[in-house]
């Protein structure tokens, strides 16, 4: 039977976050898929972070959530101004030198005008995986050079010859997506809001 989706989006307030979040380990971070191991966060099992972006200020997530025993999913959206947390930030700069390796360019090309804008995660089970979207101010435009790495899954089971997200990039993108639920959950630069 086709699953259902709900056709609403809804804004998360800090209020209700940690309600539709649900629990994380301690330090946000499990075992993952294969040979992305590090780094995992463990989330509601119902939820799945689709997307999650950092651009002009604002933070975007993007969520779907399984609701339980029912047919439906429920879309979750959130844009904010609301500062992240640092390590927030700084994850989203890490991944720039990821981007760099997965498009197959000089480490040193554009370096320091790169800025990753969106993570796109999607697949299920082995074939979970993701897409890294940048922008780049280039001296030889006025307009940014924007760009998506291709989309490669974290690991794969039988071919190994198919192309897999290298595992630090991989640890970097987990943590990225561990470090989103933080936000959903009210953790923003100035400390942890009360829920």
């Amino acid at each position: 039977m086709a699953r259902k989706k709900k056709d609403e989006q809804q804004d998360i307030s800090p209020e209700t976050a940690n309600v539709i979040i649900g629990e994380t380990a301690p330090n946000g971070i499990a075992s993952g898929d294969g040979n992305c191991a590090v780094g995992a966060p463990t989330p509601n099992k119902n939820l799945s972070i689709q997307r999650i972006g950092y651009k002009d200020g604002y933070v975007t997530i993007e969520a779907e959530e399984n609701v339980p025993e029912t047919d439906y999913v429920k879309n979750i959206s959130l844009r904010s101004a609301e500062a992240p947390d640092p390590e927030f930030v700084a994850a989203f700069e890490a991944l720039a030198d990821g981007a760099r390796q997965l498009i197959a360019v000089p480490a040193n090309w554009a370096k320091d005008a790169i800025h990753v804008t969106k993570v796109s995660l999607g697949g299920k089970g082995v074939d979970k995986g993701a897409t890294i979207t940048c922008k780049a101010s280039l001296d030889t435009s006025d307009t940014p050079f924007n760009f998506s790495t291709p989309f490669l899954p974290f690991s794969v089971e039988g071919d190994t010859n198919r192309p897999i997200m290298p595992p630090e990039i991989c640890a970097l993108i987990r943590k990225t997506e561990a470090l989103s639920l933080d936000y959903l959950q009210g953790k923003r630069s100035q400390g942890s809001l009360p829920l």
